[in-house]
């Protein structure tokens, strides 16, 4: 039982029944290898004595069994990314809040707030990542929002179901806002999105630049740092590695149309004592799997290349050198793998590539980075980039945006 479900079964008596309860955002670990955030969303609400009927079938009998009143909560484990979710229904004692273990059976309104509650799942917001509440009052008010403007959304179709949020979050009066789009062009509209979308790429661009600076200081803790921050609390992890992992997960625009979208699914061997787990899989826009695979901005000997004195040449140092085996062994473990993972994933693998993402180039000469030109071209189906490309990967498409 984790603290979500410990938590739910300990304050389930002090819970109103008129409120929403979103627990704060969790990480799970899929049975497939993934990796998805999760939120655990509960009500309660009390039901009434009721009466239920058995058929005794060895007396041929009908019997009647009157209940005594209880607190019935259901508890909905929430995919934060695509709203899929389950379903766990428990009885409580009004005076203990201990569970019950007995059979469930809705009755009249407790069916109805069963579906209410179901429903209401697709309407809230869960970008808040801690624990919160929300009346039942204020739920109803955020669902008949979006269905009296189903007219408007026709309008901007085309937009971010995000950058609808914070449009519609800043525009309550629903005449208001038909008057704004009514009076806006397409090409407008269409100016609008791209507006919209820069602001938010490009703040995401100087939240990177931002985490890279503090990696890069010696004397600063990056995943202390992060947590600290409030504009950069989003990315928090244990791990530095996993602190940018999160920023690529959130901004996949940064490698422009390359691909068509992330899978969930991570394991590449499911050897045992072989451990090979890919940091993203993606599908690239003709329907193939790629990998990218995440190392530090700062890597323990600062450079990933080193100046061989005696031929007068760079070659990768110590940490390039094992990240660029590691991506050699996913290669050679997704060939072997290869009919295996596209049965269970329902994908393709033909001569995957690997984006290797390490360490900087901010301070390189020219030499270094012919150099680096030099080790890519002769690479096969690997390519290392630096977090100053990723860098200035961003700003080119920004730089398209604002034409």
């Amino acid at each position: 039982m984790d603290i979500n479900e410990q938590e739910n079964i300990k304050y389930s008596k002090n819970k109103s029944i008129e409120k929403t309860y979103v627990g704060k955002e969790i990480t799970v670990k899929n049975v497939d290898g993934s990796i998805s955030e999760k939120r655990y969303v509960t009500k309660v609400f009390d039901i009434e004595d009721f009466q239920e009927y058995y058929k005794d079938f060895k007396n041929k009998k009908i019997l009647k069994v009157l209940r005594e009143g209880q607190r019935q909560e259901i508890v909905a484990i929430v995919d934060k990314e695509d709203r899929n979710f389950s379903l766990r229904l428990q009885r409580f004692t009004k005076e203990t809040g201990i569970p019950s273990c007995q059979s469930f059976s809705f009755h009249s309104g407790a069916l109805i707030k069963l579906i209410e509650f179901i429903d209401s799942l697709g309407f809230i917001d869960f970008s808040n990542k801690s624990y919160f509440k929300l009346h039942d009052i204020d739920i109803k008010k955020q669902k008949q929002f979006w269905l009296n403007n189903t007219e408007v959304l026709e309008h901007i179709e085309r937009f971010d179901s995000n950058l609808l949020r914070k449009i519609f979050g800043k525009i309550e009066n629903k005449e208001k806002l038909e008057m704004i789009i009514d009076s806006l062009s397409s090409v407008e509209i269409d100016n609008l999105e791209a507006a919209i979308k820069q602001a938010a790429y490009k703040n995401a661009l100087e939240d990177l630049k931002s985490m890279i600076l503090i990696e890069q200081d010696k004397t600063q803790n990056i995943v202390e740092e992060v947590k600290k921050s409030e504009g950069l609390r989003r990315y928090s992890a244990g791990q530095p590695e996993k602190i940018f992992q999160n920023w690529i997960e959130a901004n996949l625009w940064i490698f422009g149309v390359e691909y068509y979208k992330k899978h969930n699914w991570r394991i590449i061997d499911e050897t045992p004592n072989d451990g090979s787990e890919a940091d993203l899989v993606m599908e690239s826009v003709d329907g193939y799997v790629d990998l990218i695979e995440l190392k530090r901005p700062r890597t323990k000997s600062d450079k990933i290349l080193s100046y061989d004195i005696d031929h007068k040449s760079f070659f990768p140092a110590r940490d390039l050198s094992l990240a660029l085996g590691q991506c050699l062994h996913y290669l050679k473990k997704l060939d072997e793998q290869k009919t295996k993972i596209e049965d269970k994933n329902s994908t393709k693998i033909l001569r995957p590539r690997i984006k290797l993402i390490i360490g900087r180039s901010a301070d390189f000469n020219s030499d270094e980075y012919d150099a680096l030109r030099m080790i890519n071209s002769n690479l096969s189906h690997v390519q290392i980039i630096t977090y100053d490309d990723l860098v200035m990967n961003g700003e080119l498409i920004l730089s398209y945006y604002s034409k």
